[in-house]
């Protein structure tokens, strides 16, 4: 292996498309856990209509309310993953921008497009937007109208919250209007890892918006504070920030600028605990242009497995919830994606 790393690196993306190629309606929906480890091999990992039963028999937490499959996985897997060559890549990925459209909800898009007690948010719109309109597969108009939307969701002045601070000009998670009167308020909140991928949405539109420089400096804050180093809200790994954060600069030269240098004295410093990690580490290099370690994406390629798919992992979170959302197949996205940049 040590020979030919990049052949076989190369090899080891194109068995990771050909387990998601092999998917018969596009994107499969996250598994849960109550378990922040996510040990693919726990029995509690389950499809989110499970989760209300696990959450009362583990943490004593009653939802509420049903879930339905997520939505997000699949928007993800869009935006995330590159182009595809061979005819069932495309076919895959023609199934997943139709998922992606299917979880649309006016100009916004929705975790659970068929919970309408759960409401749309901006994380889940600006990535889902962003993926339609790089793809083609969606008219500049209402792209349009959905960056509206998004610059619609940041703090005006003078707002405030008794849970928490706010900041002014920073994009909030949810709208809480009364643009979804099925769904109960969720109140504001910001994440920084939706703040990143809302401002790496914006700039697929042209020019520097001005909504970014109160957003961007909250990223730089989360960043240069360390506190990235605890996750976030709706993301519990270092590594999803870093991500996110690393793909605003490849989308913008001023926020490169600002965040760059600090993104690779944390790639540096930044320990990667699982195939995920190493994936979202080594796309968040190579966005800023540092450049991963070779050993990353070989260490990466020996963690694949015999079906071709990387092991789940933890991704995202609900809010407040201890629930965990991740798949073999989430993590082979980001896989794939990352052996991809390991071309010679």
């Amino acid at each position: 292996m040590l020979q030919h790393p990049h052949r076989d690196v190369l090899s080891s993306a194109a068995r990771g498309w050909a387990f998601l190629s092999a998917s018969p309606h596009g994107m499969p929906a996250a598994l849960c856990s109550c378990d922040p480890s996510f040990d693919p091999s726990l029995e509690e990992i389950a499809p989110p209509a499970a989760a209300p039963r696990l959450l009362r028999e583990r943490d004593a937490t009653d939802l509420g309310f049903e879930l339905g499959d997520e939505a997000f996985s699949a928007m993800l897997a869009l935006s995330v993953l590159p182009r595809a060559a061979a005819p069932a890549e495309r076919r895959f990925l023609g199934d997943v921008a139709r998922q992606v459209e299917g979880a649309r909800r006016g100009s916004r898009f929705a975790f659970f497009p068929g919970v309408p007690a759960f409401a749309a948010d901006t994380d889940c719109t600006a990535v889902a937007a962003g993926a339609l309109i790089e793809h083609g597969l969606m008219p500049e108009s209402r792209f349009l109208a959905t960056v509206q939307d998004l610059l619609r969701s940041a703090v005006g002045p003078g707002s405030g919250t008794p849970n928490g601070p706010l900041h002014e000009g920073v994009f909030l998670v949810y709208w809480d209007d009364s643009t979804e009167p099925d769904a109960p308020p969720r109140g504001p909140k910001h994440d920084a890892v939706a703040c990143a991928n809302v401002l790496a949405t914006l700039h697929l539109v042209t020019g520097h918006p001005d909504a970014a420089p109160a957003t961007l400096a909250y990223l730089r804050h989360h960043l240069t504070s360390g506190d990235y180093r605890k996750g976030t809200r709706y993301y519990p790994s270092p590594a999803a920030f870093l991500h996110a954060a690393a793909r605003v600069c490849r989308r913008c030269a001023r926020c490169a600028d600002a965040l760059s240098a600090p993104l690779a004295a944390a790639l540096n410093h930044v320990e990667p605990e699982s195939a995920l990690d190493l994936a979202l580490l080594t796309i968040a290099a190579d966005d800023i242009g540092l450049g991963s370690p070779p050993a990353w994406r070989e260490e990466l390629a020996a963690r694949q497995r015999q079906d071709g798919s990387w092991p789940a992992h933890g991704y995202f979170r609900m809010g407040r919830v201890p629930l965990w959302f991740g798949s073999p197949h989430l993590t082979t996205v980001f896989a794939v994606r990352a052996l991809h940049g390991a071309r010679p």
